[in-house]
């Protein structure tokens, strides 16, 4: 087992690492905008595009992931308990790719990236078997603890086919809700076999860092005390902030403990990477082009918190509103996923053609924050409203997340796009975790209203005061018989009662809704500022799957599907 490097061994590093700093930031600053010369066209072969199919299934894979904890959480709950505490299902997924994300992407710089998706994405297999057998929330929460990992092994994700496998966990669970079982029974198998997949054919040409390095000395380049700072301090403050959605108060000391603690890392850590080191998780570098990827870091923050906002409150409106199973509540979520597709293509076309971002970026966030604005004008009468908004939130979101990356990808020194792209996507989750915790908190602070307006309904109607509380318990556990057997129950105090519900359920989620909206309006504000780099839209490949002479045609062979593995003959 490999151990830090001596003191000495940093010592010899830290001059060497402010060297690349200072040489990172000068190479940009010499950067003229003449330098505009096109670069020789890169031939992109059948190996290439096969591994983009197969990254493209991770991103898929965890997607779903993320979908179904959030759509199938009021089944998982039924059958395993712990709906108080539901929440956990989606942060546990966020947390951790909030605070993997950029120390696995520092890694890979230095041991190549196979190995790191290879692992992560047969992490995610054991932990969907382990969710998939639970018993009890906690088995389930600590099977997603270990499948949460494969969330960090891959720099972003895209938007892709999900709406089938969305519509696919409705029906598992619309008979029964151990269904949810199956669901996890197949997210596990797709991450084992995208993992061996990748494992057989994924054989890049290694990075100058695997060759000139030793073991040791990329040890050394690893940012250690960031890692030990922001690490613990993001898990932290993530968990306080998610435990004070219904499982604590916030002047518990559960609470109080861990975010202080939490805060107090993270202040530590910014400044240790302010003031103290110029190429750990905050490489100076990354900031050296302009404002770009800083606005970047916002705005994904921002489309994580809307995306996340959306994925948990959207069908759980719809179903409680509506009457609609998980099934129908589902397939109108759906909506959002096939114009996010739309959305994507018409996009890259635009960003590729006119090589600008600004734009594409304003429209984006525009449309999202249309989308939660609207949202708060749903009561029990727009019952067709939700799926026509759906169709701003997927244009929006399937706009904003692919031209945010290559915004920040664009912004960066070439050789720090992979710890950008781990930046981003930590960034994403972590605006996820904070969102769905101040969302969580708003919805079950206005839903203590509940009872005032089902009694404000029913008691006119005849029912006795001394039912009151057996009433709302049935209503709570969706125990029909227990409110049948009231005496002096009646179809109509029945249905008094569930109108009262569903009007402090109406007034809980506008409010959650007028929150994301103020947070979208503040990322359309901050994309106005982004500026446009049309010559850094060119034909270079950084980090590539093939080496320089299959790129050029210098195999002798251009254009040959080059689908092999190191050693084979391709005479």
């Amino acid at each position: 087992m490999s151990v830090p490097p001596t003191l000495t061994d940093n010592e010899k590093t830290r001059s060497q690492q402010q060297e690349l700093a200072v040489d990172t930031v000068e190479h940009v600053q010499r950067s003229s905008p003449e330098s505009t010369a096109e670069e020789p066209e890169q031939q992109v072969h059948a190996k290439t595009w096969l591994l983009l199919v197969v990254i493209v299934a991770v991103y898929f894979v965890q997607v779903l992931h993320v979908a179904g904890n959030g759509l199938l959480s009021a089944s998982i709950t039924a059958v395993t308990g712990g709906a108080d505490q539901s929440i956990w299902l989606v942060s546990t997924l966020a947390i951790s790719a909030a605070a993997l994300g950029a120390p696995v992407s520092q890694a890979a710089d230095f041991w190549g990236r196979k190995w790191f998706v290879v692992g992560f994405t047969g992490a995610g297999c054991v932990g969907c078997l382990i969710a998939s057998r639970a018993q009890s929330f906690g088995v389930v929460i600590g099977g997603q603890s270990i499948g949460c990992l494969a969330l960090g092994c891959c720099q972003f994700g895209i938007v892709d086919g999900r709406h089938r496998w969305v519509l696919m966990g409705g029906a598992l669970v619309r008979h029964s809700p151990q269904g949810f079982r199956v669901y996890f029974y197949i997210t596990a198998g797709l991450y084992g076999t995208i993992g061996l997949v990748v494992a057989w054919l994924y054989q890049p040409p290694p990075r100058t860092a695997q060759i000139e390095l030793s073991h040791r000395q990329r040890l050394a380049e690893l940012d250690w005390y960031g890692y030990a700072l922001f690490v613990p301090g993001l898990i932290l403050f993530s968990y306080a902030l998610t435990s004070s959605s219904g499982v604590y108060r916030w002047s518990s000391p559960n609470i109080i403990g861990p975010l202080v603690v939490g805060v107090i890392l993270l202040i530590v850590f910014i400044l240790y990477e302010w003031k103290v080191t110029a190429t750990g998780i905050l490489h100076h570098g990354l900031f050296s082009r302009g404002r770009n990827f800083a606005i970047c870091l916002a705005l994904i923050f921002a489309e994580g918190l809307a995306f996340f906002a959306a994925n948990t409150y959207f069908a759980y409106e719809n179903a409680v509103l509506y009457d609609r199973t998980v099934f129908y509540a589902g397939l109108e979520f759906t909506v959002v996923f096939w114009t996010a597709n739309v959305g994507t293509a018409l996009t890259s076309l635009y960003v590729s053609r006119t090589k600008t971002v600004r734009i594409p970026l304003i429209f984006a966030t525009m449309c999202v924050t249309i989308f939660f604005a609207a949202m708060t004008s749903l009561n029990l009468a727009t019952r067709w409203n939700p799926i026509g908004f759906a169709v701003l939130l997927g244009v929006g979101l399937g706009s904003a997340l692919n031209t945010v990356i290559v915004t920040a990808q664009l912004s960066t020194p070439p050789e720090l796009i992979a710890l950008a792209s781990g930046l981003m996507i930590g960034m994403r989750s972590t605006g996820g975790t904070v969102g769905l915790s101040i969302f969580q908190a708003i919805l079950s602070s206005t839903l203590k209203e509940l009872p005032r307006k089902v009694i404000l309904q029913v008691v006119p109607l005849g029912l006795e005061t001394q039912y009151l509380e057996t009433l709302l318990t049935g209503l709570a556990s969706h125990n029909i018989s227990q409110i049948q057997s009231i005496p002096g129950m009646t179809p109509q105090i029945f249905e008094a009662a569930t109108v009262g519900v569903k009007e402090a359920y109406t007034a809980s989620f506008r409010n959650v809704w007028v929150a994301a909206a103020a947070f979208a309006a503040v990322a359309m504000i901050l994309s106005c500022l982004i500026t446009d780099n049309k010559r850094e839209f060119n034909a270079h490949i950084d980090a590539p799957l093939e080496t320089s002479a299959e790129l050029q045609g210098e195999d002798g062979k251009p254009g040959v599907v080059l689908l092999r593995r190191p050693g084979d003959n391709l005479d």
